[in-house]
């Protein structure tokens, strides 16, 4: 039983109704978000984009009307066998994150690649010179 005088359970439960409450949300949702994190440099803008569990060809990536977009569907991890399902955070099925780029970039240079689970997309600004 739960001591609900610990901090450190009362963290956990509060985690575990977090995540009921996100898989449920996810039910209701049509795409999930990978996380990503977005840096930008004076010539560049690098994003990161956590894709675990996923192949190259699987990942579709467009440029357009200022928006980059990444997008795909990870497929459910299987287990056989299984008696007892005791949590599932691991997110799957169709995901899009749309970033929308407020500079002039370089369309025709952006480059990606796919590496131990992260996706690294490399995009340059354009410069007037």
């Amino acid at each position: 039983m739960t001591d609900f005088n610990d901090p450190l359970d009362e963290m956990d439960l509060m985690i575990d109704l977090k995540q009921i409450h996100k898989s449920f949300m996810n039910v209701t949702s049509r795409h999930w978000k990978p996380p990503t994190d977005i840096y930008e440099s004076q010539d560049n803008y690098f994003i990161y984009i956590e894709l675990a569990g996923m192949k190259k060809h699987e990942i579709y990536l467009t440029y357009e009307n200022g928006y980059l977009i990444v997008s795909g569907n990870r497929k459910q991890f299987y287990c056989p066998n299984i008696s007892t399902l005791h949590r599932i955070e691991i997110e799957n099925g169709k995901f899009m994150r749309k970033i929308k780029l407020n500079v002039e970039i370089i369309e025709k240079n952006i480059e990606a690649e796919y590496l131990d689970g992260i996706l690294k997309i490399t995009i340059p600004k354009r410069r007037d010179e």
